[in-house]
């Protein structure tokens, strides 16, 4: 039986909250008609693939271009990952705090009425959950958008370089200012795992530069 629960559809609209390019890509996904997020997503790019075309057309016909989608198709293979990307930093947010309350209910005998992670769930459209639980649902949406993913990609299979689609990815710019793949995630414990470590990674960077600020300013 398919899974009726998701984070992709909480995860879009977080993404749609921003002001950036994939915010502007969200709020059109967010808007559209399919009840499942993952064929909105599906249905965008088939409608920036149409709004090119007859921007192209336009040209052709009357020498004046029309108007070209708010991105390029292709580059929905990026913002599909950008998906799976944020979507596991909710599904961290998540595990983290069903670690917490069980470690809370072990401590105090589960008898104080707080519940951390549920509540979460519920904010989330999400039904109690276990870590098991989170997992499975998190490794349903992957094969979601993997499969996104994967048409979009046979269908821009003109271009030289095409991105494979992984739990999670980091990018970082090389010496020629080009963004390439730092680090990869290939299943949702690793993904788990790696998020923890640039998490740790982020906040000694971040007091780092807090005491840099005062070392300066004296």
């Amino acid at each position: 039986m398919e899974n009726e629960y998701t984070l992709i559809d909480e995860t879009l609209s977080m993404m749609s909250e921003k002001a950036n390019l994939n915010a502007s890509i969200a709020k059109v996904i967010q808007n559209g008609m399919d009840l499942e997020p993952d064929m909105r997503i599906a249905d965008a790019y088939c409608d920036f693939r149409r709004e090119r075309d007859d921007a192209q057309d336009a040209e052709n016909n009357t020498g004046v271009r029309g108007n070209d989608p708010i991105a390029k198709p292709e580059y929905m293979m990026t913002f599909v990952q950008a998906v799976q990307n944020r979507m596991m930093w909710n599904a961290r947010r998540l595990h983290n705090q069903i670690v917490r309350q069980e470690e809370f209910d072990n401590d105090t005998s589960g008898g104080t009425g707080q519940d951390f992670a549920n509540d979460l769930c519920e904010e989330w459209g999400l039904p109690p959950l276990d870590l098991e639980g989170l997992e499975n649902i998190v490794n349903a949406d992957f094969e979601k958008l993997a499969h996104v993913h994967s048409i979009i990609c046979s269908e821009c299979n003109y271009l030289q370089d095409l991105p494979e689609f992984h739990f999670f990815v980091r990018t970082e710019p090389n010496d020629e200012g080009e963004w390439v793949d730092k680090d990869r995630a290939y299943d949702y414990d690793s993904a788990i795992n790696l998020l923890e470590s640039i998490s740790i990674e982020l906040r000694a960077n971040e007091l780092a530069d807090r005491r840099a600020k005062f070392r300066k300013a004296a």
